[in-house]
């Protein structure tokens, strides 16, 4: 689970397409501090809907407990943790079904906003209606070969 927006901390020095724990490391105490205090309610907030949760760097149970991957969209820090530790599963809890295929058949989805939201109207127009139009690209694919 990724939890976005680590650089809207009050102080934080960015360090783009940092790790985390590297970035962290940079900051001022108080910005620790603040960091710590959101991740301790952020647990709560998971636990007081059933689920238990912990940092990723802190997880030793990872079947059982929501890994919890800080992350900046505007500055990358934490993607790196984040695409590493979604490698890291696969391997460990889809390695005997993984396979290399050099072959992949592949389709790229798009969906649009209702018109409703300012999305795209009618012969590709764009609506305007005070919000942006959301594009979502969605990527499905399935081998040529059959296992």
């Amino acid at each position: 689970m990724a939890l976005n927006k680590i650089d809207r901390l009050y102080g934080w020095e960015a360090t783009p397409n940092n790790s985390v724990l590297d970035s962290l490391e940079k900051q001022k105490e108080s910005v620790r501090r603040e960091y710590e205090d959101r991740v301790r309610q952020t647990i709560v907030a998971f636990a007081e809907q059933g689920l238990n949760a912990e940092l990723f760097y802190r997880n030793n149970d990872v079947r059982r407990v929501v890994s919890l991957v800080p992350t900046s969209a505007i500055t990358g820090e934490g993607i790196p943790d984040l695409l590493a530790l979604l490698v890291q599963l696969t391997q460990k809890m889809l390695g005997d079904v993984l396979m290399y295929n050099t072959e992949v058949e592949a389709t790229v989805l798009e969906v649009r906003a209702p018109a409703c939201l300012g999305g795209w109207g009618e012969r590709g127009r764009r609506r305007t209606a005070g919000s942006r139009a959301m594009r979502v690209f969605v990527l499905s694919g399935r081998s040529s070969r059959s296992r």
